[in-house]
């Protein structure tokens, strides 16, 4: 599987990454919300594991950018963040066409399970 990370801590970025790998994926990160915007534009990816809090460009930002191309459902996108997130802000994103939130605590593990059942 093909998967672009999208955070903003690049430690966060390098762990997920060196994980997925050894699990036999392919992966880009990107750093930076304008960067992994440009990323999805430009290359194919069938999961994108998305931050949504990032100080330039936010995840949120990302997929009403997508959103406006009607590229969200077509992502694939699996939130994967720290801060917490309630029921009505995952039925927003749903309505939008993410697959799947995941909070950081859970591992990865879980997002590996996560990423193969989107």
């Amino acid at each position: 599987m093909k998967v672009l990370i999208i955070d903003d801590e690049i430690e966060t970025c390098r762990v997920i990454e060196t994980f997925l790998k050894q699990k036999g994926h392919l992966t880009t990160c990107a750093y930076d919300g304008d960067i992994g915007l440009d990323e999805i534009k430009t290359n194919e990816f069938d999961r994108i594991v998305l931050d949504l809090s990032m100080p330039k460009t936010s995840g949120t930002h990302i997929i009403a950018e997508l959103e406006k191309m009607n590229l969200v459902e077509k992502s694939n996108i699996v939130i994967y963040s720290a801060m917490p997130f309630s029921d009505e802000d995952k039925g927003f994103f749903l309505k939008k066409g993410v697959r799947a939130f995941l909070s950081k605590s859970k591992g990865l593990p879980e997002l590996e399970k996560t990423l193969i059942s989107c």
